[in-house]
């Protein structure tokens, strides 16, 4: 704002002849002068930079749905055709060949025991045996085999009908095995009455057998050892009279 000062002039008043006087105070300070006129508008300040993108809005509420179109019309059916005429026999195809056996079904469970049968009539009564029973003579053989650790003994007993049963065993200090035989009179092998006995004595156990037989004429006794894990699938001792003790009765 621009002021306007008031000059106060200081009047002096001059005497005849006299000295000037002092000068008067400073008178008081004039009234503002009247408002300048406003001054042009400054020129237009740089753009500023671009704020930060606002925050998306919320999502607005879900459509409508549309109405339902109308149906549409139904088609018409079709007219049905004429049947065909039957067609001709085909020839008759081969014969296939023979399929193969099927399998052996398992074998179905055993029945049920049936009842026991009526108890048959007596029979009748034998005939008296004339002392047929009644041991006639025995005979014992037993002695080492060579320098093998196999002992043998044989045992036969001779009835008055004629039967003929013997027993022999084989062993040694740590194992034994023995068998038996009973020959009828008139049965092929009476005479020597062999017995046989399993016990394998050569390599793997694989079923090795004794035949021990007795000559109750001459008292020879002969024991054979069979193995095919043996040189030509036996091996055989004799053992001479000396070695058997006969009784009769």
């Amino acid at each position: 704002m621009n002021r306007t000062l008031a000059v106060v002039a200081l009047v002096t008043w001059v005497g005849c002849g006299g000295d000037p006087g002092e000068p008067g105070p400073q008178g008081e300070p004039g009234s503002p002068g009247p408002t300048g006129p406003a001054g042009s508008t400054g020129a237009t300040g740089a753009t500023g930079t671009t704020g930060p993108a606002g925050a998306a809005g919320a999502t607005g509420p879900a459509g409508a749905p549309g109405a339902a179109g109308a149906d549409g019309l139904n088609g018409t059916a079709a007219a049905k055709g004429d049947k065909g005429d039957p067609g001709a026999t085909g020839p008759a195809g081969a014969t296939g060949a023979t399929g193969a056996t099927g399998a052996t079904g398992p074998a179905g469970a055993t029945g049920a025991t049936g009842a026991a049968g009526a108890t048959g009539p007596a029979g009748a009564t034998g005939a008296t045996s004339p002392d047929g029973g009644r041991i006639t003579g025995t005979i014992t053989c037993a002695a080492q085999l060579g320098s093998d650790p196999y002992f043998f003994s044989y045992d036969v007993s001779v009835f008055a009908s004629g039967a003929v049963f013997a027993s022999a065993e084989i062993k040694t200090a740590a194992i034994q095995a023995s068998g038996s035989n009973l020959y009828a009179p008139q049965q092929v092998g009476a005479g020597s009455a062999a017995v046989i006995i399993t016990l394998d004595a050569a390599g793997t156990a694989n079923f090795g057998w004794w035949y021990v037989t007795l000559n109750r004429s001459t008292l020879v006794t002969t024991i054979e050892y069979n193995d095919n894990e043996v040189s030509g699938g036996k091996i055989t001792w004799i053992q001479t009279p000396d070695k058997c003790v006969v009784n009769s009765y």
